[in-house]
């Protein structure tokens, strides 16, 4: 058993807590899009149902099997989903700072890493956490640890496939870290036993294997098969070409400059270019190598949004640290307007604003629920939570729990309502998209004949999901057996914020 008290400098513990309370305001973010749908996955698959049975999405099945756990537990409850990601952020703080410990980091540069980690996280607000990239950090630094000790081991081995393993169950393209640890056996290793990593890499196609074996159980290759026919036609957009190449680099630019901050990039170059230290060179190296071949698998994916790009901040806050602790130093701070200006200036820059605006809205969820809700409903995609929470308000008011809702961009609704929604798909773009498989319009198909409410967003036209133009509204009238369906047998009940579409079935 591990002892962190022997190991970990007795100093270190008071930067837990402050880790702690910097992530606080974390339990007060609402259901982001992809939570939502994760959420919904679990639920469906904790009360009995399949996965591309009952329940269909493009993400691997282990996530939905975790959301399935912590729904069995908790229920379909945001604050207890948010209390995990809290917690599980923390063990993870707690495991790299023993690991970086066992690796003979400086606890000045662990310190400084309890400290920058939980506040770029944070201030990344409710969307771009608790995503499956941020559940692979755990596995992901575990897999780099155990590749630098370089014990060439069959233990060693042995735990780099498992972890391995669980990071591609979350998501295939983390993978790609594999490549890291093949630089290092040829450069590093001195070792050139070839069937250790053989061994490394059947463990993790096991653990892969294990991850998928309820769909063999249950039945449902199939619908697995259709979702990835789905997901190959979703991965070729956008476009590669000069469009693409300058809306990458336009997100990219605003997610380095202001998600990440001017700051964290300083700290990150400095580190990465000035610091020379013998004893850590061939560690900042692989950092390094770890930090570029998880943006590369961010570029293949052609998906950049900021939660995408959190999968290497495990090394690049470590780097971050790194250099953080080389400036504090070696920079004469003095008492003069020259240290008072750069001092000013570096903490503007750096995420500590953002994170007084973070507690701000967590203050408002507890006070002020008016300015939380208005705070998270403006309009913009992906950022109307009032509108779902008044879409769930209405039906439960029909006290009609055959309700089914239409939506692309998140299906927050299903969570406030006073039932379980019982209906497979998170997305309408799944069934409504020409380029959704038959057996997915069948599903689809039943959940429509079953319903006695209707709900149809006419606002939600995503491109990059639907792979069409069009809303759900759009595509979904216009297919004629569909329009001729609710014709003959819905009513409009009412058309709410001037988006929603309501139907209920006539007696």
């Amino acid at each position: 058993m591990i002892d962190l008290g022997n190991i970990l400098d007795k100093s270190i513990w008071k930067y837990f807590l402050a880790a702690a309370i910097i992530l606080l305001p974390t339990l007060a973010f609402p259901i982001s899009s992809d939570l939502s749908v994760f959420m919904h996955g679990g639920s469906i698959i904790a009360n009995g149902g399949g996965l591309f049975q009952d329940f269909y999405d493009i993400k691997p099945p282990f996530i939905y099997y975790l959301f399935a756990g912590i729904n069995s537990i908790f229920g379909d409850n945001v604050i207890a989903f948010r209390a995990f990601d809290f917690l599980y952020q923390l063990v993870f703080l707690i495991t790299t700072s023993y690991l970086l410990t066992r690796l003979e980091f400086k606890t000045i540069v662990i310190k400084a890493f309890l400290i920058l980690f939980p506040l770029s996280y944070t201030i990344l607000n409710y969307r771009d956490i608790f995503q499956t990239e941020s559940l692979a950090f755990i596995p992901l630094i575990l897999y780099f640890y155990y590749m630098v000790r370089n014990t060439n081991t069959f233990k060693q081995h042995l735990i780099m496939g498992i972890v391995l393993g669980i990071a591609i169950a979350f998501k295939y393209t983390l993978g790609i870290v594999f490549i890291g640890y093949l630089v290092y056996f040829f450069k590093e290793s001195g070792n050139r036993k070839f069937r250790l990593p053989l061994i490394q890499l059947l463990v993790a196609f096991l653990v892969l294997f294990l991850s998928f074996l309820p769909l063999l159980i249950s039945g449902a290759l199939d619908g697995f098969l259709d979702t990835n026919n789905y997901l190959a036609e979703y991965a070729k957009y956008p476009p590669i070409g000069i469009g693409l190449a300058k809306k990458m680099l336009e997100i990219l630019s605003y997610n380095f400059g202001t998600m990440i901050s001017v700051s964290y990039l300083f700290l990150f170059l400095l580190a990465s270019l000035i610091f020379k230290d013998e004893k850590y060179q061939t560690i900042k190296k692989y950092l390094l190598l770890f930090c570029f071949l998880l943006f590369l698998s961010v570029l293949i994916e052609r998906k950049i949004n900021m939660y995408h790009l959190i999968r290497f901040y495990p090394y690049f806050m470590i780097i971050v640290s790194i250099g953080f602790v080389y400036l504090l130093e070696n920079f004469r701070f003095g008492k003069n307007i020259s240290t008072f200006v750069i001092v000013a200036m570096f903490l503007i820059l750096s995420p500590l604003l953002r994170l007084v605006n973070t507690y701000k809205i967590a203050y408002n969820r507890v006070f002020n629920n008016e300015a939380y809700l208005s705070y998270y409903t403006n309009d913009k995609p992906f950022n109307i939570l009032g509108h779902h929470i008044e879409i769930a308000d209405y039906i439960n008011s029909k006290n009609e729990e055959k309700f089914l809702f239409m939506n692309t961009g998140g299906n927050q609704t299903v969570h406030y309502l006073n039932f379980d929604y019982k209906y497979k798909f998170p997305h309408s773009a799944f069934h409504l998209s020409p380029k959704a498989p038959l057996s997915y319009k069948k599903a689809f198909e039943e959940d429509l004949l079953d319903a006695n409410i209707i709900a149809i967003d006419s606002s939600d036209d995503i491109y990059m999901i639907f792979l069409s133009e069009g809303s759900s509204y759009d595509l979904f009238f216009g297919d004629e057996k569909y329009a001729n369906y609710i014709e003959k047998n819905f009513t409009l009940d009412t058309i709410l914020l001037d988006r929603y579409f309501i139907y209920e079935r006539k007696n």
